[in-house]
């Protein structure tokens, strides 16, 4: 099956199966059988009633496709079946192609530039260079044999200071902002890991007190509320409130919009106590950023201090 049509565009493709049932001088139960089994696979039933001129693309694949097996084809001949779908219709085709084979056997030649198509449906991999084999094999050996090596580009926002990259790998080039490695492929995973993790002593005293001020505002914050039961008893809507901003605030504050980064950078101030401690995780930390997150948890401690004492001189009893 080629880029070329073999349904007719204004009949519906049952009818284009008709004719290729004759073509191919398939018996009539043979060809009732084979139908009813395509048409399971890729949930073809609805569209084959269907003018060929009103599917979609994808749809209009999976017609050929099955087409191109209602003689129950020994060896079938594929070339890019999944170029222009989308990537639902390229994974349904890539199921049904799978599920054909394992049902009947069928040695499958897939010809394709498409790497997802080759790594989904092919086992063994032939690379043909100007009619000559290059290589014919595993597809794990051919990845292995063309491409022994990743490189992994590292971009830094400031100057990095006692780091060595080539403790990670070989540095193909540095610059003052990024970083170029080259690393063994099996040891990719283990190399970025180490990089994503690589803390300077500046860095881990900065995570650790931004945790600890991160601790204190929450802390503080909780305890306000608890506080204000003594007036309140039911303070249940605003706690799912600052749950719901808690659970907000796990992500990057800046990707929400201006208003709801001022709600929960001052209003309620997760961000001191979230964002914090992971911009010094990634080396983004200002001084000015931690000296306001440290001072603003000792405020917020001593205010919860007071208004708790405070509080306590207005309690009953279980009670009241």
């Amino acid at each position: 099956m080629g880029q070329r049509n073999q349904l007719n565009w204004d009949i519906p493709a049952s009818d284009s199966f008709e004719l290729n049932r004759v073509i191919y001088r398939v018996p009539l139960d043979d060809f009732r059988k084979t139908l009813a089994e395509l048409t399971e696979l890729p949930e073809l039933g609805p569209l084959i009633s269907k003018p060929v001129r009103n599917l979609s693309l994808g749809e209009r694949m999976k017609c050929e496709t099955a087409a191109a097996l209602l003689h129950r084809p020994r060896v079938l001949f594929l070339d890019e079946p999944t170029i222009g779908l989308d990537v639902t219709a390229q994974r349904r085709i890539r199921e049904f192609i799978r599920a054909y084979n394992g049902r009947h056997g069928a040695t499958i030649l897939l010809t394709s530039h498409y790497m997802a198509d080759v790594e989904a449906l092919c086992p063994r991999v032939v690379v043909i260079h100007h009619g000559r084999i290059l290589f014919d094999g595993l597809l794990a050996d051919l990845v292995t044999r063309f491409s022994p090596h990743k490189t992994i580009g590292v971009d830094l926002e400031h100057r990095v200071e006692g780091v060595n990259f080539t403790d990670f790998g070989e540095v193909v080039s540095q610059t003052e902002g990024r970083v170029l490695l080259r690393v063994p492929k099996l040891d990719t995973a283990k190399v970025a890991s180490r990089l994503s993790t690589q803390l300077s002593p500046l860095q881990a005293l900065g995570f650790g007190v931004a945790l600890l001020a991160g601790g204190a505002i929450v802390y503080s914050f909780w305890l306000i509320l608890a506080t204000a039961a003594f007036w309140f008893v039911k303070t249940e809507n605003i706690l799912v409130i600052f749950q719901a901003m808690y659970q907000a605030g796990r992500w990057p504050v800046t990707i929400y919009p201006v208003w709801l980064q001022t709600i929960l950078t001052f209003l309620v101030p997760i961000t001191f106590a979230v964002t914090v401690p992971a911009q010094a995780l990634t080396g983004r930390l200002t001084g000015s950023t931690l000296a306001l997150a440290v001072a603003l948890a000792v405020a917020m401690f001593l205010a919860s201090r007071w208004f708790w004492r405070f509080g306590i001189r207005f309690y009953a009893g279980a009670s009241a």
